[in-house]
């Protein structure tokens, strides 16, 4: 009895610390804009700035609409019928308002169905450093990290 009353103190810690990992390393989902194709967040946990502050990495998803995800079915096949959502690595300029795309996952719910896919210089998605188009999804992003 008393043996187990020792150990009693010691799960609770270990209880607590795990919660606390988890709360401390878990993403935080701002709602940043929406469209007829889905909602738009980002991870305001994840955001890095460099030093000088001109270039920000985010980590953005769109969550699809209905439908958009009946869309995503039709043009790209059976692969696609689950897919609820993406997530997308960016870099962005801040001083010269330029973005480009370094990776693309797709998630079915909590399951990664294809990605990390990386975006390098002459691949198959170069985007390279590109303006953003008024009013857009990643416009708006821009809008609200790049203060």
């Amino acid at each position: 009895m008393k043996s187990s009353l020792v150990k009693l103190p010691v799960i609770f810690l270990a209880v607590g610390l795990i919660f606390s990992y988890s709360e401390m390393w878990g993403a935080d989902w701002k709602l940043y804009t929406s469209t007829p194709n889905g909602e738009f967040f980002y991870d305001s946990k994840s955001i890095y700035y460099n030093a000088e502050g001109n270039f920000v990495r985010v980590l953005p998803k769109v969550v699809y609409s209905e439908k958009m995800k009946k869309d995503l079915k039709e043009k790209q096949g059976k692969a696609y019928e689950n897919v609820t959502h993406n997530s997308f690595t960016y870099e962005f300029d801040c001083k010269d308002k330029k973005y480009r795309l370094l990776e693309i996952n797709i998630w079915s719910g909590e399951n990664l169905l294809l990605g990390p896919i990386p975006i390098v210089k002459g691949g198959p998605i170069d985007s390279g450093w590109q303006s953003f188009a008024k009013f857009s999804p990643l416009d708006f992003l821009y809008e609200a990290v790049c203060k």
